[in-house]
Order: structure tokens, then sequence, then C-alpha cells
């Protein structure tokens, strides 16, 4: 049987052809009836009659529960109960049910994936957070650094900048691949911003703009160290960065905009305290 591995569209209108067509003849447990009955339910996805065919992977499930397509069906109903039909209770339920009957289904992996996806879109971090964790002990080791940030990035949105810290840390001791390691030192970075702490974001934006030329974090490195700067007080080095950035930086607009206000404080030089009259 191949793996069900097709990316469902977000929107209906653009979705055209949702299944991968499947070769379901090795491992169906009821034989050409079941097959039928899961084929039913594939027709009634790619026809983009979505309630129909959750109603028919359910129905397959029941009639079918020993076949090897039970798990997919059932992975395949969250599915459409979460991204076409926008009813994430209904999607956890399936989860939930996928997870307690079929543990050791190649499907539970993606539902884990699934489930995180639904909490950080509720606000539920913590229970997003279990999820990854889970899925960094358990879950394929390709996907791991992907796993470790997104923790990490929970962190940051709860703005526990030292256990984000800690999380990228721990991503970057895994040897991640090349596209995680520049973005993981940028949010180091930017943590280190957030908190108000100019020194150590400049000195680690630094470190992107140093050994990430190539990147495209490599410009946006650059800006942040020169608003940092800015923040800072050091005027002259960030209009330097801001100069150096144009017709380089996506947001033009936002980059004038800087330029302008770092030589209008220039200009008015530094803000003398009046003393006090006793």
């Amino acid at each position: 049987m191949k793996r069900f591995t097709g990316i469902l569209s977000g929107t209906a209108g653009s979705f055209i052809f949702l299944a991968v067509v499947m070769a379901v003849a090795v491992g169906c447990g009821s034989g050409s009836e079941g097959r039928a009955d899961f084929e039913r339910a594939e027709s009634a996805l790619s026809r983009g009659e979505y309630k129909k065919a959750v109603e028919l992977y359910a129905e397959f499930v029941a009639l079918h529960p020993e076949s090897s397509l039970a798990p997919e069906s059932i992975y395949k109903k969250a599915y459409v109960y979460k991204n076409m039909l926008g009813d994430k209770q209904s999607a956890m339920d399936s989860y939930a049910t996928l997870l307690d009957l079929y543990p050791a289904s190649e499907q539970v992996f993606l539902a884990r994936e699934d489930l995180a996806v639904i909490h950080s879109s509720m606000d539920e971090d913590r229970l997003a957070i279990a999820e990854y964790a889970w899925l960094i002990e358990n879950g394929p080791r390709a996907k791991r650094s992907g796993y470790h940030y997104e923790i990490a990035m929970k962190y940051v949105k709860r703005n526990d900048f030292d256990q984000a810290r800690i999380e990228f840390e721990e991503l970057l001791k895994l040897e991640p691949s090349k596209d995680f390691i520049p973005k993981t030192y940028f949010q180091i970075a930017t943590t280190y911003y957030l908190e108000g702490r100019l020194d150590d974001a400049i000195k680690g934006y630094d470190v992107v703009i140093g050994n990430f030329t190539d990147n495209p974090l490599y410009v946006e490195a650059k800006f942040s160290k020169g608003t940092a700067l800015q923040e800072r007080g050091s005027l002259k080095e960030a209009l330097k960065i801001f100069k150096e950035l144009m017709g380089e930086y996506p947001n033009q607009e936002l980059l004038k905009i800087r330029i302008e206000a770092t030589e209008e404080r220039i200009e008015k030089g530094p803000r003398l305290k009046k003393k006090r009259r006793r």
C-alpha cells in the first residue's frame, strides 16, 4: 500500500484533487468488498463532497476495523474535518480515536503534528508543546529539528525567552539541516532584542550577518541590528547599516522611515537635561 503523503489544500476552492490514488489490494482485510468501500470514500473526497467523505470513511472503519486502511481512513476523516470543514473539535475527536485504536500506525505521527497545529491555533501552547515533545521522542528523526524549533517558538510566544533559548540551543546540538541553523541563531538574537538586552541582540545578529551571507535572513539580521543600534542610541552606526540596505531590504518604505527618523535624531543631537531651579 502506498503511503498517504499528499498535502491537503487549506481552501476548498483551490482544492481539486485531494486524495492520492492508492493500491489497496494488499492488506485490506475484507477483500474486494472492503476495497470498494474505501474507494467510495476516496471518490467523495476527490469530488469535494467532504461531509459525505467523512461519513464513508467512518463507515469503512466500522465495517473493516482490521483493515490496514482503517487508521488511514480515520486520519483522512480527521484531516477533512480540520482543513475542509473547519470543525476542530470533530477533528480532535477523530485524532484521539486514531491514537487510541491504532497507536502503532504510521498515521499517528501525522495526527500528533495536526493536533499540535490545532492547539496552537487555539492558544493552547502547553498542549502543543506536549505534542511536539512526544514527537521529538518518538517521531521521525528527520523531523526532530522542526519539532524543536516549534517548541522554542511557542516559548517565544509566551514571552518565556530563557526557555526559548534553551530550546534553540538544544536544536543546534542536534546538528540540524542548514535551513534551521541561520533562523535559529536569528531567533536567539531576537529573544534578546525582545527582552531589551540590546548589546546581546546586536551580537546575536552579528552571528547571522557574519556566517550566512547567502541566506535571506542576512538582510533581515542587518535591519534588525540597525534597529537595535538605533534604540541603543548608536545612531551613526544604525544609519550606516540602514543606508547599506537601500535597494536590498524588501520593505523599502519602512527602511526609508527608519533612515529619516535616524537622520532627524542625529541632526537634533543629544538632548540635554535642563537644570532645575532651586
